[in-house]
């Protein structure tokens, strides 16, 4: 039972307004639902056996039923669960990392404390001409590589002392 649940909680994770193959007109209100009344009489175990197989099901979960234990797992399993992480957990610079690296948060958006090398290396990584967006502090040579790599219009943003560095490594590295 608990697998049909987490399957159907799937289903109703990557669409909203999920339609049946079979018949279009066919009302899914239901699996709503049944979800719902099946999370009503789970346990935190039961979500955390889920979320390490399910991690976007983390979306339906109530908010208040979230535990670190379940943002860990599901967040272990699939960074794309960080779109469904209450506000209360994203509270680790790694956390605001993953939240840069797919688009849940921007750079701006990060408390100076939670700022990272890994948060900045997630903003550039495809992006790379915003690499002038980044924190001076934090274009250390990783990041400016990887800026770089994705455009070569980033040098631009390269801080002096390390443009010699960086243009050497993508001249024999790539």
């Amino acid at each position: 039972d608990s697998h049909v649940t987490a399957e159907a909680a799937t289903v109703l994770t990557y669409v909203d307004a999920y339609r049946p193959e079979w018949n279009e007109s066919e009302d899914t209100g239901w699996l709503k639902k049944w979800v719902a009344n099946a999370y009503k009489s789970m346990t935190d175990e039961d979500f955390l056996a889920q979320l390490k197989t399910h991690p976007l099901t983390l979306s339906g979960i109530p908010a208040k039923r979230i535990n670190e234990d379940m943002v860990d797992a599901a967040l272990a399993s699939n960074g794309k669960a960080i779109k469904y992480v209450p506000e209360r957990f994203i509270s680790t610079p790694e956390r605001y990392a993953i939240a840069v690296d797919f688009g849940q948060k921007s750079l701006d958006e990060l408390p100076s404390d939670m700022m990272s090398e890994a948060a900045c290396l997630a903003f550039v990584h495809d992006q790379g001409r915003f690499l002038r967006y980044v924190p001076v502090a934090f274009r250390t040579l990783d990041v400016c590589l990887a800026a770089v790599r994705d455009d070569a219009t980033a040098i631009d943003s390269v801080p002096e002392a390390l443009r010699a560095e960086v243009e050497a490594i993508i001249a024999t590295k790539g």
